[in-house]
């Protein structure tokens, strides 16, 4: 069996546990850092979900009061450069609203299809003074509620991402018309709430998170009110977002700190572990490893015994130490004992051969000489010796 390999060339155990440990430990915390971005994240969203239903539901009771909202809506969208020429007119003053036909005076009193029975001049002061009741409603509620943006939008199919109305929290202007007419990029595989109701899925309330708004770039989380049909379908919504960029840029940053937090402790504690390890574990084996080595060398249980009392350790390794201590005295013992044994035999050897040559040299060597006989001696003991003796005469 060939020796084992020099010390200075092992794989050590203790890097190797050091580095199980660090992975597992690193692991774990990443593993919990993003569990609790998730769940803060989710926690966030499921407040904001909450805030925009309630907003969206107390906007649905606001719009009920609406009158010809579908038509108004059709309307402005497909005339909306022309609403804009004429919506700052003084005759759509409330003081001066005598001016208008009593159509646009008491709209709430004709159905849809009387009014687009009418002259267009008449349905677009209809629809000036329906928009404005409109915006009205919206902003004054916009001012009471916490968001990002509000807007009425097209997501039809013909003229999906069509703005009917807009209030921008962040922008100062809320004038009349502000947004009307403008189009966004509203590209459908980025909105998940749309693909719902272009497909026919569902005409209730829905969410979406939305990264990098073709419009402006940022992040959203989006609540969708439906106001109208066309063909089973989800014609225009009015939306409220906000936007989360702010927030998940301060969870992206706390899970980065608390990753390298992770890090930091883990190497600290791996640190502190290894240290552990070695002096409970590696160097008490270490010393015995060595003593084995060494008595395997010059067959010395003293140095064994001597070496392996510095271990202090009171668990399995110092359990081992002191039987492989144990042990080389029980060998020395034994080496001991086959020597004086060996030494024994060998003595006894040397008496029973010379007891042999003994005991040969009584033979006699000269015998009588007659013409009637022929006369030898021999001895063959079952052993080195024998005990029987004899002698002859005539």
């Amino acid at each position: 069996m060939s020796k084992p390999e020099n010390r200075s060339t092992r794989t050590k155990a203790i890097v190797q546990i050091g580095a199980l440990f660090l992975s597992v430990f690193i692991l774990s915390m990443l593993g919990i850092s993003i569990a609790h971005y998730n769940s803060s994240l989710n926690v966030y969203l499921a407040g904001k979900r909450e805030n925009i239903t309630e907003y969206l539901h107390s906007i649905e009771e606001i719009l009920q009061k609406q009158w010809h909202l579908e038509w108004s809506l059709d309307f402005l969208e497909k005339n909306s450069d022309l609403v804009k020429d004429v919506m700052y007119d003084n005759k759509y003053d409330m003081d001066n609203r005598d001016q208008l036909s009593i159509v646009a005076q008491e709209s709430y009193v004709y159905s849809d299809d009387e009014i687009r029975a009418l002259p267009e001049e008449e349905q677009l002061d209809v629809a000036v003074v329906l928009y404005k009741s409109l915006q009205n409603k919206l902003d004054t509620y916009g001012v009471l509620i916490d968001f990002d943006n509000m807007y009425v939008i097209d997501i039809g199919e013909e003229n999906r991402g069509t703005i009917i109305y807009e209030r921008a929290a962040v922008s100062e202007r809320h004038e009349l018309g502000y947004g009307l007419g403008n189009v966004w990029d509203y590209d459908i595989s980025k909105h998940d709430a749309v693909k719902k109701y272009a497909s026919g899925e569902t005409t209730d309330i829905e969410y979406e998170i939305v990264k990098d708004n073709a419009f402006d770039g940022k992040s959203y989380y989006i609540g969708y009110l439906p106001l109208s049909m066309q063909n089973g379908k989800v014609k225009y919504a009015l939306c409220i977002a906000y936007d989360w960029a702010d927030y998940e840029n301060t969870l992206r940053q706390n899970f980065e700190v608390m990753s390298i937090v992770s890090v930091a402790a883990g190497l600290i504690i791996t640190g502190l572990l290894m240290y552990f390890v070695y002096m409970i574990v590696v160097k008490p084996l270490t010393i015995v490893s060595e003593s084995v080595e060494k008595y395997a060398e010059n067959k010395n249980s003293s140095e064994v015994v001597e070496s392996v009392s510095k271990i202090h350790s009171r668990n399995e390794v110092g359990l081992l130490a002191m039987n492989i201590s144990y042990m080389t005295e029980e060998i020395d013992s034994y080496n001991k004992e086959i020597t004086r044994l060996a030494t024994e035999q060998e003595r006894v050897k040397a008496e029973l051969e010379f007891a042999a040559k003994i005991q040969n040299s009584m033979l006699s060597k000269c015998f009588p000489e007659s013409n009637r006989f022929e006369l030898y001696a021999s001895m063959d003991p079952a052993k080195e010796v024998g005990g029987d003796f004899y002698d002859f005469f005539m």
